[in-house]
């Protein structure tokens, strides 16, 4: 017996577009109602990490290992890029 056969789900579910939008304003409502600012910054990074994930399509890992330098915000790009990578992919 294969183990993928016993491990893998039939069928990938995603949320559509909808269930998307409804996620990503209650994301929002959480991050920005709690008292105390490291609480709130603490949130507003996962609402971060949340949207980078939505609209690029990156990984989680992929976007826990950015670091400043990837940023570019005048040209409003984010440099995905392995270890062993110089170039890597932009979105």
């Amino acid at each position: 017996m294969n183990a993928s056969s016993i491990l893998t789900p039939s069928s990938k579910k995603a949320l559509d577009l909808v269930q998307l939008g409804k996620l990503e304003k209650a994301f929002r409502t959480w991050a920005t109602s709690t008292p105390g600012k490291k609480r709130q910054l603490s949130r507003l990074r996962v609402l971060l990490v949340f949207l980078i994930i939505r609209y690029t399509g990156a990984r989680l890992n992929e976007v826990l290992t950015l670091d400043v330098c990837d940023f570019d915000l005048k040209g409003s790009r984010i440099r995905f890029r392995k270890e062993e990578e110089a170039d890597g992919r932009e979105v």
